[in-house]
């Protein structure tokens, strides 16, 4: 919520906050903000663990995985790997533009992230989250920059907006193309019913089902 954010504004960033996530007890908490900081926040004590000092420009999007992982991206075209117990670096690679949406698959198998568009093209990019693995990102070419990710609850799916307003669902990890969704605005946000029967799309002043 707004007072949610505004706390972590106060406790500790010196800038917008631009995303937040919740570990899967609920016992920790990381937001990114235009500061250029990644923080860890201690939900039960509410304070203030860790500040992560990797990026030279806003951090815009943050991921947790069900195995304590945390990915963070942003302006400054970098995607980094961080340890959440030991708060410790353990990866970062250089993108091709701005990171715009980072999700882990819901098992923590995959990172997916999607990139702004350039003059070179547009990836939506893969990567196992083994750590013998890493080094080998599987990129799809995109039309316009990928705003939005969402990976089905069973994982089995993975939407992809583009800037344009075309929402292409994938069948994962194969990446096949099952569906494509058209809307005449950019889509903002992407979500899945917990049961996988709908997905609602933010585009424009409209939250469609499909």
């Amino acid at each position: 919520s707004q007072d949610e954010i505004t706390i972590l504004i106060r406790q500790g960033h010196d800038n917008e906050v631009r995303s937040l996530a919740y570990s899967e007890d609920g016992r920790t908490r990381v937001s990114s903000s235009d500061d250029t900081t990644v923080r860890v926040w201690d939900m039960v004590h509410l304070e203030e663990e860790a500040v992560l000092r990797e990026h030279s420009e806003m951090v815009t999007h943050v991921a947790l995985s069900p195995q304590g992982y945390l990915a963070a991206g942003g302006h400054d075209r970098k995607l980094c790997w961080w340890d959440l117990e030991s708060q410790s670096l353990e990866d970062s690679y250089s993108c091709a533009a701005a990171v715009t949406s980072i999700r882990f698959s819901p098992d923590g198998r995959y990172l997916a992230w999607g990139e702004e568009g350039t003059s070179q093209g547009t990836k939506l990019c893969i990567q196992s989250t083994a750590s013998a693995q890493r080094n080998v990102v599987r990129g799809f070419e995109a039309t316009n920059g990928i705003w939005a990710l969402a990976f089905s609850p069973g994982g089995t799916e993975l939407a992809a907006a583009r800037k344009n307003g075309v929402v292409v669902l994938y069948s994962f990890p194969d990446m096949v193309k099952i569906a494509e969704i058209e809307h005449r605005v950019a889509v903002r946000a992407l979500q899945y019913s917990p049961d996988g029967r709908y997905l609602a799309i933010a585009a424009g002043a409209e939250v469609p089902l499909q």
